[in-house]
């Protein structure tokens, strides 16, 4: 037998409401009156995914800060390996780092990087958008600075063309055949 009393959701609720349920001894419940628990947890995980999305937003004079040695960037990377304790090789003759938002027409970039191999003495060739510039590679891990100017308003990454990648299996090092070039720790790119 359905008992009908007032309720504050018997006017939400039709016969062809699918958001309103009758329980048999009951008033009438909507959807998120029964589900109300669900939905505070649902609200929560979107309210934490949303302040974690706002720790990654940038005004436009705030640096960018890429370490290689994380999973999670700001930045998406192609032509590198998986990440390693120290930062990430390049496999290949390009690598590419892209991000979400368009660079600084003027910038400083900053890396920790070391070369592999042949590539060690040798140019590494950074482009943003039209703009290149050539930076020596050294052999351990230092810190190399260029800096970048009148690159176009749209350029939202950078690419690195390596000069001789090799692998370690091609000079017995080992038996790794990623064919590596230059391997960047961290990156900076801020507005001098």
């Amino acid at each position: 037998m359905v008992q009908t009393v007032y309720h504050p959701a018997a006017r939400l609720c039709t016969a062809e409401s699918p958001l309103c349920y009758r329980v048999a001894t009951g008033p009438p419940r909507t959807v998120l009156q029964r589900h109300r628990h669900t939905l505070v947890a649902l609200l929560l995980v979107v309210l934490s995914a949303g302040v974690t999305a706002l720790r990654y937003q940038r005004s436009a004079g705030d640096p960018i800060d890429v370490d290689f040695t994380q999973a999670q960037m700001p930045a998406m990377v192609q032509g590198f390996s998986a990440r390693e304790p120290w930062g990430r090789w390049s496999d290949g003759p390009r690598g590419q780092v892209a991000f979400r938002r368009s660079l600084p027409s003027t910038f400083r970039l900053s890396m920790m990087l070391q070369g592999f191999g042949p590539n060690v003495g040798q140019s590494l060739t950074v482009r943003a958008g039209a703009v290149t510039r050539r930076v020596p590679i050294p052999g351990p891990m230092s810190a190399v600075d260029v800096v970048f100017t009148d690159v176009a308003p749209m350029t939202q990454a950078l690419v690195f063309e390596v000069p001789a990648p090799t692998s370690p299996r091609a000079l017995g090092v080992s038996t790794d055949l990623r064919r590596l070039g230059v391997g960047i720790s961290r990156m900076s790119i801020a507005v001098p």
